[in-house]
């Protein structure tokens, strides 16, 4: 189920553990690029009964996940707005009282939901205390103190901590990156396993691909107007 995750050894048991019988939601919280996200994907892929490479088809260059799996709901912060519509908590909810359709139960994922509003947050609470059909919830957030007790005591809580720096320095080794360049990627990244992998993609990126300048003028120019449109600009470079 995590092939390839580095380190969180100890949740990712339980995780393994849980998926089984898993409980009515769960919230992955953690510093950015330490690796919640891509557990939560997979995680949910396992509770769906389907790979992970079947469930997700990620764009690479923008980073943005699309689900195709029918009985996956994600709930997202619309481009465009700063929160999540509390009309789209409804409709989510809607969607998830269905019967799954290929699945042995369906999937709530919010990747951001610490953009809830209150409203939202009350009828999420009520998708918690009585999942329809077995439906289990999973939200991502950063700072746990942006949800209400409320919604905090009616789901799992799981930390992700800073990864050890030897931890992900072996890692990257074993992915065929060199020993100097393994070390300097530990040591940068501060227990983000996500941002030393995006690093070393995007050099080996720029190593192996023949552009000219005008298309690196082009993809540059594009990557900035992403970066500059998105909301947290810092984090968006």
């Amino acid at each position: 189920m995590f092939d390839g995750i580095i380190g969180h050894g100890t949740i990712l048991r339980l995780l393994e553990a849980w998926a089984k019988q898993p409980a009515n939601g769960y919230i992955f919280v953690g510093p950015a690029q330490v690796g919640k996200h891509t557990v939560a994907e997979r995680f949910i892929a396992e509770l769906l009964c389907v790979g992970s490479t079947k469930l997700r088809i990620r764009d690479e260059y923008t980073n943005i996940r699309i689900y195709a799996h029918p009985d996956i709901v994600v709930l997202d912060v619309p481009e465009g707005k700063k929160e999540i519509p509390v009309e789209l908590v409804r409709q989510a909810r809607a969607q998830l009282s269905g019967r799954p359709m290929v699945a042995p139960r369906r999937a709530l994922f919010i990747p951001r939901a610490d953009r809830l509003n209150e409203e939202g947050v009350n009828v999420l609470l009520k998708v918690v205390e009585e999942p329809p059909a077995g439906a289990v919830c999973l939200a991502v957030v950063e700072n746990i103190s942006r949800l209400p007790a409320t919604l905090q005591s009616r789901m799992v809580k799981v930390p992700f901590f800073p990864v050890p720096r030897l931890e992900i320095e072996a890692s990257l080794k074993a992915r065929g990156v060199s020993s100097s360049e393994a070390a300097r990627l530990a040591g940068e990244c501060r227990g983000r396993p996500g941002r030393a992998l995006a690093v070393e993609s995007a050099s080996n990126f720029l190593l192996q691909t023949s552009r000219s300048l005008g298309e690196w003028l082009e993809i540059i120019d594009r990557a900035a107007k992403q970066c500059e449109s998105a909301e947290d600009v810092p984090a968006a470079w």
